[in-house]
């Protein structure tokens, strides 16, 4: 047998491709090949479903490989079997053709299988034909980007003359009619969730907070109303503070359209919906929100860290737990009790709820907390990546019917763009959690439980924030369950990760009944 060990390594864009040139195909001939070039075959796989135009292939396996071979875990005698050479990357062609000159130089022979060409330091010849596959492969891949870009934008300038519709994702309170040949005939209002909004609105005008209109709505049973539908499968259909104000700050209910994507933030365009608010009432609730953002960040500069927990408690009713202050004089003096109760208890008297004392609360998370490995926290952003390029991707083979005005594939094209949008920030806010646990520093449970040490308890909030998704508490009569959930979804499915029982007036006894592996004190 040949000692010489063959890698292959194989790529499509999409799930979508998965004839033709899928992976299977792709490796299969790569292993005819092998078989008959006599090669020992590796049993490590490399293969990616990621865009080479945009490198994406780098952040997986094909740069795992490289890395195998930079640090001299390949080594020779070996080469790397691809079915085209374009499988290594359709970027510009002098960053493709580096990276091909890389492998050659480490002395791996690199084989292409579809014109059994082996490209090698002994046939210098080739290179100029491998710049031209690159160059004829890169420059496909731009002019179908070009060509989604274009389509893209043919959309946008006719939804701008009125003369069409940009997408068929639209907030939960317009109806797409049967005509959409403009924006006029396309779209009307569901008027029960109209007046839903105009109620929000005038509420929201009078004074009242958007927390107090949350419950509002869920006592007097609205239904629910998103400004992002595609979301409603994976939210619970509750009415909550943060969305009353998704609501509030919705330029759609002015009947403007703005557009989501980066590349263009400028494109707004006015009529575009049914008007559901005016835009004097529009302006005047943003002027609201922003006096109260700037005295909240007032407060919170120089104030104490109150609740170190503020955010995160959940009652078993979806509703959250604020904070709460009692005084009375006794004989002894003022006293103070600071507690937490569920935000729902007046407007859902079943929802069975006791105030819990919040000091009580933060020793039992915080000694909890003080005493887990955070490196097992930090949620893996890998996964999110992958999505991210299977999306980015999957856009990219709908442009060319995007560009023919296929309306449906226009949709789909919308919603994945709509998806992208969101993977992007949320990978963004899982690297700052990542760098603020990594940053973090250890903690004394009793030095933070000083509402003096504001700072400290600041500090401590925000390292909380980074690492705990949320923690729910069910009360049945005395009994307290008090359970924990992390931001890293690695731990388990929904991230649960800790559990707690305790009884309602001493909840620092509470002992644990549960707790992930993943998350063990280290």
């Amino acid at each position: 047998m040949n000692h010489t060990t063959a890698y292959i390594y194989s790529r499509i864009s999409s799930k979508h491709q998965t004839t033709g040139h899928g992976l299977d195909r792709q490796q299969e001939l790569a292993l005819e090949y092998a078989n008959r070039l006599n090669f020992n075959i590796s049993t490590e796989t490399f293969n990616d479903i990621a865009s080479g135009y945009h490198g994406k292939q780098m952040a997986g396996k094909l740069g795992l490989l490289i890395e195998a071979v930079n640090t001299g875990r390949i080594q020779p005698p070996a080469v790397l079997i691809v079915e085209s050479l374009d499988r290594l990357g359709r970027e510009h062609e002098v960053e493709a053709l580096s990276r091909l000159l890389d492998l050659i130089n480490a002395g791996i022979d690199v084989h292409e299988v579809s014109t059994e060409t082996v490209y090698n330091k002994a046939r210098p010849e080739l290179l100029h034909l491998a710049l031209a596959v690159m160059s004829r492969a890169h420059n496909e891949s731009k002019l179908k980007s070009q060509r989604s870009r274009d389509a893209l934008d043919r959309v946008f300038h006719k939804a701008e003359r009125k003369e069409g519709i940009i997408s068929r994702n639209v907030p939960s309170w317009i109806i797409i009619n049967t005509d959409t040949t403009t924006p006029a005939t396309a779209f009307s209002l569901n008027k029960t969730f109209a007046s839903t909004i105009q109620y929000i609105f005038n509420l929201y005008l009078s004074g009242m907070g958007s927390n107090r209109i949350a419950q509002k709505l869920h006592e007097e049973q609205h239904e629910l109303v998103l400004s992002k539908p595609h979301q409603a499968k994976r939210m619970k259909q509750t009415w909550t503070d943060s969305r009353v104000l998704n609501i509030l700050q919705a330029e759609a209910v002015t009947g403007t359209f703005t557009s989501k994507s980066a590349s263009r933030q400028h494109i707004i365009i006015n009529d575009y919906y049914p008007q559901v608010i005016s835009i004097e009432q529009f302006n005047q609730a943003q002027a609201i929100r922003t006096n109260k953002k700037r005295t909240n960040a007032q407060a919170s500069n120089n104030g104490t860290v109150k609740n170190i927990l503020s955010g995160l408690i959940r009652c078993e009713c979806g509703m959250k737990w604020q904070y709460n202050k009692s005084a009375w004089t006794t004989k002894q003096g003022k006293q103070i009790r600071e507690y937490l109760r569920c935000g729902s208890y007046k407007a859902s008297p079943n929802c069975g709820s006791q105030s819990l004392q919040l000091r009580q609360l933060e020793h039992l998370i915080l000694t909890w907390f003080s005493s887990i490995n955070l490196n097992n926290t930090v949620s893996n952003t890998n996964e999110h990546r992958a999505k991210l390029q299977q999306l980015e991707q999957q856009a990219e083979n709908l442009l060319d019917l995007v560009m023919m005005g296929d309306a449906r594939a226009n949709t789909r094209y919308q919603a994945l763009m709509n998806d992208i949008n969101e993977t992007t920030s949320l990978i963004a806010n899982e690297t700052e959690q990542q760098t603020v646990i990594r940053n973090a520093e250890s903690f004394n449970v009793f030095d933070v439980l000083d509402v003096k040490n504001n700072e400290l308890r600041r500090k401590v909030q925000i390292l909380l924030v980074a690492t705990v998704n949320r923690i729910t508490i069910k009360v049945e009569g005395k009994d307290v369950t008090l359970r924990i959930y992390m931001n890293n979804h690695q731990l388990s499915d929904d991230g649960f990760a800790q559990q707690f029982k305790g009884v309602v007036n001493d909840m620092a006894k509470a002992h644990q009944t549960h707790c992930m592996p993943r998350v063990a004190i280290g």
